[in-house]
C-alpha cells in the first residue's frame, strides 16, 4: 500500500476503483507531541512540525462506498531504510537525500538536542514569587568553586547552564567565604531598615580571585537583628579590611547586578590589603 491513489478492488462492493486516500494523524503522535515538548522544550518548535508531516498515515477508501481498505503508516519517512537513497515527503513537498547524509544529518540533529537538552533549565523549575521557599543548606563551595559555576565569563559564555547550576546547587544555601571590605552602603550608622526590608546595610565586598578590577565582587545585605550584634565592627571597617562571613545565597549575579547574599555573621580576620579605587554603580545593588 502507497501514499497515493491506486486502483483495487473494494471487498465491500466488490467493484474496482481508484482509492480515495486521506491524510491522518498518527494515533500515537499526540503522546509523542507530549513527550517532545517535555524533554525539548522550545526545541519542539522545529521538531513537531517535521515529526507530524512525516509521522501521518494515508488511508485508502473506496471512493465508491468509502470503507477502509488499506493504509500506509508514517508515509513521509523512507519505505526501506536499506535503501541507498532515502526520500521524505513534507506535505506536498518531496527530500530525496542520500542515505549516509540522512544518517549524519540525523547523528548530528541528535547530538546538539542532547546538548541543548542538557544545558536549558528545567521546565518544571519554577521561579515563581509565590513559590515557597527553598530549603536551606550549609554547603562547603568555595569562592572559587562559584566562580567556576555561576561567575561573570560562564555566564557571558551560557547563561542558561550557569543559571540552573546557581538554581540547583547555590540558592538559598549558606557559604563560609572569605573577602575584603570596598565600601557600605545604606543607614549604617543609624540601622534603620530599608524599605520593605529587614536589611539596614549593604556592605560591598571585593574578594580574591576577583571578577573585575573596577567593581566590587558581591554585596552582603545585613539584616538590623546583626546589625545590632555586629554594628561596632561594622561601623570601624575600613576599606581593605579582610573581614570572614557567613551567608545564604540570594541571587546570582549578570552584567547589571552584583552576586547578592543575605549575611548570617561577619567577622574581622585583623588582616587588610589595598584596595584601588572602585566604582559603584546603584543600579548594581540589591
Amino acid at each position: 500500500m502507497i501514499y497515493s491513489p491506486i486502483k483495487r478492488k473494494c471487498t465491500y462492493c466488490n467493484v474496482e476503483v481508484v482509492t480515495y486516500v486521506e491524510h491522518e494523524t498518527n494515533p500515537l503522535f499526540p503522546l509523542a507531541a507530549v513527550l517532545t515538548v517535555i524533554i525539548f522544550g522550545f526545541l519542539s518548535l522545529l521538531i513537531l512540525p517535521i515529526a507530524y508531516m512525516v509521522t501521518k498515515n494515508a488511508v485508502h477508501r473506496c471512493s465508491r462506498c468509502l470503507q477502509k481498505m488499506g493504509e500506509k503508516r508514517c508515509f513521509g519517512l523512507p519505505t526501506n531504510m536499506k535503501d541507498e537513497i532515502w526520500q521524505f515527503r513534507l506535505g506536498k513537498c518531496h527530500v530525496v537525500v542520500s542515505r549516509g547524509i540522512a544518517l549524519i544529518a540525523l547523528v548530528a540533529f541528535s547530538i546538539l538536542s542532547l546538548y541543548y537538552v542538557y544545558m536549558r533549565p528545567s521546565i518544571f523549575e519554577s521561579n515563581s514569587p509565590f513559590e515557597a521557599p527553598k530549603e536551606s543548606f550549609k554547603i562547603s563551595a568555595t569562592w572559587e568553586e562559584f566562580l567556576a559555576d555561576c561567575g561573570g565569563e560562564v555566564i557571558v559564555e551560557n547563561n542558561v547552564h550557569a543559571r540552573a547550576t546557581f538554581n540547583r546547587k547555590y540558592e538559598n544555601n549558606f557559604v563560609t567565604w572569605t573577602g575584603f571590605f570596598a565600601e557600605i552602603k545604606g543607614s549604617a550608622g543609624a540601622g534603620v531598615p530599608f524599605v520593605g526590608s529587614d536589611h539596614t546595610t549593604n556592605i560591598l565586598v571585593k574578594m580574591m580571585p576577583s571578577e573585575s578590577v573596577l567593581y566590587p565582587d558581591l554585596v552582603l545585605s545585613v539584616p538590623s537583628t546583626l546589625f545590632s550584634i555586629e554594628k561596632e565592627t561594622i561601623k570601624s571597617l575600613q576599606k581593605g579590611d579582610e573581614i570572614k562571613f557567613e551567608a545564604k545565597i540570594v541571587s546570582m549575579g549578570n552584567e547589571f547586578k552584583m552576586h547578592h547574599l543575605h549575611a548570617k555573621s561577619i567577622k574581622q580576620t585583623g588582616n587588610s590589603v589595598v584596595l584601588s579605587d572602585i566604582i559603584v554603580r546603584e543600579s548594581t545593588l540589591p
